[in-house]
């Protein structure tokens, strides 16, 4: 029930992460604000790609998942923009 419990409620806080974005914040600022956030739903295993902790018992968690995907999105996004 508590780990239901925190997947619920860091599902919640992904979902008013996600829609920040839709106000007026720069990506650098995004991303630098959701980083604990970030931290909180992932695992990486050593050696192996980060992934989101989005399924508890049979219930898949969404907007983790969707935070997940679109922060390593973002993180790439600004890598590849300082390279120019």
């Amino acid at each position: 029930m508590e780990l239901s419990l925190r997947h619920i409620e860091n599902d919640n806080k992904c979902k008013a992460a996600i829609m920040e974005l839709r106000g007026n914040i720069t990506v650098p600022k995004w991303v630098d604000t959701h980083a604990l956030l970030f931290k909180s739903i992932a695992i990486q295993p050593e050696g192996r790609p980060s992934i989101a902790d989005s399924h508890c018992g049979d219930v898949h968690y969404e907007w983790i998942s969707n935070f997940h995907h679109l922060y390593k999105a973002l993180l790439k996004y600004m890598m590849m923009e300082d390279e120019y």
